[in-house]
């Protein structure tokens, strides 16, 4: 246990000093400053990005470089990417209409016989059937296409059977990617760019993905970090035991959230929704938490991690069930609460099966960054801590509790 302490002492040391040294230093060097923290930062944004500099007509203006390494990068000679490369890319469209509702992220046109679809997922969970249709899509579009599935996770059944992606692999037609390979292809950039204002934008963007989709510490820390370990003869030990304590310590922090909101939605008449997977110490997808105004609602206040340990948090109008299949979505419902919550001023929103309107925009909506991912970052454990978070969600529900105040609207709910 002295070990331990020591570690942490060590640490809390060196974090001190490093902090110290970045407020001495922020008017030169501005370290905690990134473009992205004033632009707009959810799936759509980060799609616009990545779609920009794809585009060899692009403000950007170097040409077809971002997008000959793109597709160097990530599709294979041997397969029909070839045309791809040998013909002019005509379009590239932001969240092309596809199947209906549904929107394909990133659209590439390479001309009559060629598409290249990107569905981008930092943070939402799969729609059913999503990619299923988008594949089914591209195929109508074009006689050759390529699907990328853009996720730190692994595509789900839920979304495209493991039959028909396997398929679709082996034809050179789907190809999974992390964001982590997307860094790759970014640094590429950056490095082959030959305008400043450009490679400092790219470098912002890749720093924005390693901290808020990837969760990574900012090197500086973890370098701080690992030296604290490494000067101890048992730190590694320590460390681990550390480590091994963390989800012990945020299953605390989780459970006083859980009381801190419950109290403060009693007082307003409201109650609360707490996913039982919240209760583990092991978080897998969709755990999550809510807000019902009266008990009996088939809809309410949703917040959920979209991916495992806390990461991924979307908020938006959810259904009870999460079960709930296409053949049983009322159609008009889901389309009166997406016109109401569009009207208001929570930003754009989607919809999914079980959400009538949802959001990645959380951290703008509350007010704390880094709210979407748990798993590495301080503020939603501090938030927690102080009481603030709840008091947050509480002023959330109150302003959407707002949108339901004439009878019709609320009866939406029910």
């Amino acid at each position: 246990m002295q070990e331990i302490n020591k570690l942490l002492g060590d640490v809390a040391f060196r974090l001190g000093t490093l902090n110290q040294a970045k407020s001495r230093f922020s008017a030169q060097l501005a370290p905690d400053f990134n473009l992205f923290d004033y632009m707009r930062s959810d799936e759509m944004g980060l799609s616009k990005c990545i779609a920009s500099l794809l585009d060899p007509k692009g403000k950007h203006g170097q040409g077809k470089v971002f997008l000959e390494v793109f597709l160097d990068t990530f599709l294979n000679p041997e397969d029909i990417s070839d045309w791809a490369k040998a013909q002019e890319l005509r379009e590239v469209v932001v969240e092309k209409q596809a199947n209906g509702q549904r929107r394909i992220d990133i659209y590439l046109d390479f001309g009559k016989n060629g598409c290249l679809g990107i569905e981008n997922k930092p943070w939402a969970g799969d729609q059913e059937d999503q990619l299923k249709d988008y594949a089914e899509h591209l195929k109508n579009e074009k006689d050759k296409f390529i699907l990328l599935f853009l996720c730190n996770r692994e595509p789900s059944e839920f979304s495209i059977p493991r039959e028909t992606k396997d398929i679709l692999e082996k034809d050179g037609r789907f190809r999974h990617l992390n964001y982590g390979q997307v860094i790759k292809w970014l640094q590429e950039c950056a490095y082959k760019s030959r305008a400043l204002p450009v490679r400092i934008f790219i470098e912002h963007l890749i720093k924005f993905i390693q901290t808020n989709i990837n969760g990574e510490l900012d090197m500086s820390e973890e370098d701080e970090v690992c030296a604290a370990i490494l000067k101890l003869d048992g730190g590694l030990v320590s460390a681990l035991k550390i480590y091994k304590a963390l989800p012990k310590a945020k299953k605390f922090f989780l459970n006083e959230f859980n009381n801190d909101l419950e109290a403060k939605l009693n007082e307003r008449g409201f109650h609360l929704v707490w996913d039982t997977a919240l209760e583990s110490d092991r978080w897998g997808c969709y755990a999550g938490f809510g807000v019902k105004f009266q008990k009996e609602q088939k809809l309410y206040l949703r917040f959920e991690f979209n991916s495992a340990n806390l990461q991924g948090m979307i908020w938006g109008i959810a259904h009870e069930d999460a079960g709930i299949t296409k053949d049983q979505v009322q159609e008009e419902r889901w389309k009166g609460i997406g016109r109401l919550f569009d009207e208001r001023e929570f930003g754009r929103g989607k919809e999914s099966i079980r959400y009538p309107w949802f959001s990645e925009n959380i951290e703008d909506i509350l007010g704390i960054r880094d709210a979407r991912n748990w798993e590495s970052n301080v503020t939603p454990w501090s938030e927690i801590k102080s009481g603030t978070l709840a008091e947050k969600v509480c002023k959330l529900a109150d302003d959407v509790r707002g949108v339901f105040d004439k009878k019709e609207h609320m009866d939406l709910l029910f």
